[in-house]
C-alpha cells in the first residue's frame, strides 16, 4: 500500500487462503500474495487465475527439515512454471528448521508479517476500519498477514475501499521488496 506523505509508502498484503475468492473481494487494482501449500499449488487454475491478475504466489512450506522445505520448493516450482510459467521465489514459513541455507542456495526470499492479524479476522467492515486505522499508525513498509480467506472475505472489500479511500495503494510482495 502506497501513501503519500511526502514520499510514498507501501504496505505489502499478505493473505493465506486456498482460492480466488479473496482475490475477487479485492479493489480494482490491488493485488495481495497468496500463501499457497504444495497441494494448493496442485490446482493449475487457482495459479493461473491468481498470476494473471497480477497477484504474488509464496510456498507456505510445511516441511520440519530444510531438506524437506527445498523438495516442497522444487516441487512448487515446477507446479507453477507448468501451470502459468511463473517462477516461485517466496517462501513462507514458520516450523522450526533453520531454511536460511536453502533460501539462499534456491534464490528465494522469506515472506514475514510485520502485522499479523489471524487472531483478528476482518469478520466485518467495523473490523477492516479498526485495522485500517493501525496500519496508519506505521510510517514505513508495512507486510500484513490476514489470515485465511474464510475469515477474511466479509471485511476485505471495506479494508480495499478505505484503503483506497485513505490514498494507499496496495501491491503484492515481489522478490525485491523481500
Amino acid at each position: 500500500i502506497y501513501k503519500k506523505y511526502g514520499k510514498t509508502r507501501k504496505v505489502h498484503n499478505v493473505i493465506l487462503l486456498p482460492g480466488l475468492a479473496a482475490a475477487e473481494a479485492l479493489a480494482d487494482g490491488q493485488t495481495a500474495t497468496f500463501l499457497l501449500t504444495l497441494a494448493q499449488m496442485g490446482d493449475g487454475d487457482l495459479l493461473r487465475g491468481l498470476v494473471a491478475q497480477g497477484h504474488a504466489i509464496a510456498l507456505l512450506a510445511q516441511g520440519t527439515t530444510a531438506d524437506e522445505v527445498a523438495w516442497e520448493l522444487e516441487e512448487g516450482r515446477a507446479l507453477l512454471w507448468q501451470a502459468a510459467c511463473a517462477w516461485l521465489n517466496l517462501v513462507w514459513y514458520e516450523g522450526a528448521a533453520d531454511i536460511g541455507g536453502v533460501l539462499e542456495e534456491m534464490g528465494c526470499g522469506r515472506v514475514a508479517a510485520d502485522l499479523d492479524r489471524r487472531g483478528s479476522p476482518l469478520t466485518s467492515a467495523g473490523r477492516a476500519s479498526a485495522l485500517l486505522g493501525v496500519i496508519g499508525e506505521y510510517r514505513r513498509d508495512l507486510a500484513v498477514h490476514l489470515g485465511d480467506a474464510g475469515a477474511c472475505l466479509t471485511g476485505l472489500p471495506a479494508l480495499g475501499d478505505g484503503l483506497d479511500a485513505a490514498g494507499y495503494r496496495v501491491c503484492s510482495w515481489r522478490m525485491g521488496t523481500v
